[in-house]
């Protein structure tokens, strides 16, 4: 009897310990099934719940996807991004994309690279569409232009600016007052008419001074450490810096103005187009787009255009969004981190302590005010203490110092730094001015150049402009 309960016990023993055995397979086997499906159940979350318009709750399944997996984690936001474009939510399948699955912030595969930008570029276009039908041509035009490699996008640039050129009134003929033509006096027949011989009067040959006015705007424009000059027949050069570039313009041809940011260079040709050269790390040289362009300026990291239409458009890092609504545009200026419109005869500036009068016609920015003139030749700022000259035929402005061009080639000047050794005395008249952040350079009447800079030095290339 004792052995058959020792079997008894043996067996019970035996089967219990199969029992937990088999139980605790069971156990880990279900652990590492959850931990194995717990990704796909996130998964499956997040396209949930961007269906149902749950971002906040997508965005935390997320960020617990990526402690788990992050090639699943980006895959999923993608797929939530492509649902909420889908719904009309641009900005958040932007925000999504830019947050989670972007180069900046993950490590992408090339697929999902090309699958963010894809989304980027459909999220811009829905919204440049979505003005587009709502009639609003210049920003969605605008917005078109700013989406790159995406044909749609340049369709839709194509149709909005057609578009906004139709939308335009047309103006009515003016018809010339008819004039009743005063009847001919009758001469008698037998009336005496004298005669009278001319003898014609030999004029003086006058030998014509070769003295040149000023200069249009875009003949001379500084950048940060660069300067670049236009010449008489079209062709341009540049001095200075050149680390990314921005001074290679020794191939540019029938160009009639320049303009110079932080680190790029932009030139205008005859015919509307707009060239670059430099730093585009913000997208300041993605100017392709633009084949009719009237004016340039360029401020710090930004190329802004005026069209031939008067529509405003930029590029860069600041958009400048006030500029889309202000139609038909005038002309235009940039400096530094502003832009400053003339529309319909009223100033409109960027930053409130660029604002100038609506008598001025001519202007320039620099950082933190602006300074210009109007048709009497007087000067206006935005600021206290810059002086009202008057016969002033050009302004510029620079960090460190105001300039004035007067009628007769001289240089005026406000300085700000009571450190700036720079002087502005010159040997002959000035016809153009620039005021960069760290120099000054000159047009002098001969063609000759100047260059001064803030430490007190001068550069005179060998180059001249005629």
């Amino acid at each position: 009897m004792n052995e058959s309960m020792h079997d008894g016990n043996k067996w019970f023993v035996l089967v219990s310990v199969w029992l937990s055995l088999a139980l605790a397979a069971l156990l880990v086997a279900g652990v590492w099934l959850f931990v194995k499906a717990q990704p796909r159940l996130l998964t499956l979350q997040i396209r949930e719940a961007a269906f149902a318009g749950e971002y906040d709750k997508a965005v935390g399944c997320i960020e617990q996807l990526i402690m788990k997996d992050e090639s699943m984690a980006i895959d999923a936001t993608l797929s939530a991004a492509e649902i909420a474009d889908y719904r009309n939510n641009w900005e958040i399948a932007t925000q999504l994309v830019e947050t989670y699955a972007s180069e900046d912030v993950a490590e992408l595969s090339t697929k999902q690279e090309e699958k963010a930008k894809r989304i980027l570029q459909q999220c811009a276009y829905h919204q440049a569409m979505s003005l587009y039908e709502e009639g609003s041509y210049a920003k969605a035009s605008a917005a078109a232009a700013a989406i790159k490699d995406y044909e749609p996008a340049q369709r839709l640039y194509q149709l909005s600016y057609q578009a906004l050129v139709a939308s335009q009134p047309t103006p009515e003929p003016t018809v010339a007052p008819t004039q009743t033509p005063e009847p001919m006096q009758t001469i008698a027949a037998n009336a005496e008419v004298n005669t009278i011989e001319a003898t014609p009067a030999v004029l003086p040959t006058v030998t014509p001074e070769p003295v040149r006015k000023p200069l249009a705007e875009g003949r001379v424009a500084a950048g940060y450490h660069h300067t670049v000059f236009l010449r008489d027949d079209g062709t341009v050069f540049a001095y200075g810096d050149n680390t990314y570039g921005q001074t290679d313009v020794s191939h540019w041809q029938n160009i009639v103005a320049v303009a110079a940011g932080a680190y790029h260079t932009v030139g205008l040709t005859a015919d509307g187009r707009v060239l670059t050269a430099g730093d585009n790390s913000q997208g300041q040289c993605e100017v392709g787009l633009y084949t009719d362009v009237k004016q340039i300026a360029a401020s710090a990291w930004d190329t802004c255009m005026l069209l031939k239409n008067g529509q405003v458009v930029t590029v860069g890092f600041h958009q400048y969004d006030f500029a889309m609504e202000l139609f038909p545009a005038e002309s235009i200026a940039a400096g530094s981190y502003g832009l400053l419109v003339r529309c319909q005869g009223i100033n409109h500036a960027s930053h409130g302590s660029m604002q100038l009068d609506s008598s001025c016609v001519q202007f320039a920015l620099s950082r933190g005010y602006a300074i210009g003139l109007d048709r009497e030749g007087r000067v206006h700022s935005s600021i206290d203490g810059i002086p009202e000259w008057e016969n002033i035929v050009a302004v510029s402005a620079g960090d460190n110092a105001a300039l004035a061009l007067s009628e007769d080639g001289s240089v005026y000047s406000y300085v700000f730094d009571k450190y700036l050794k720079c002087t502005f005395d010159f040997a002959q008249p000035v016809l153009a001015i620039s005021a960069g952040a760290n120099h000054y350079a000159f047009v002098l009447q001969d063609g000759s150049l100047e260059i001064r800079y803030s430490d007190g030095s001068i550069l005179v290339p060998d180059e001249k402009l005629w």
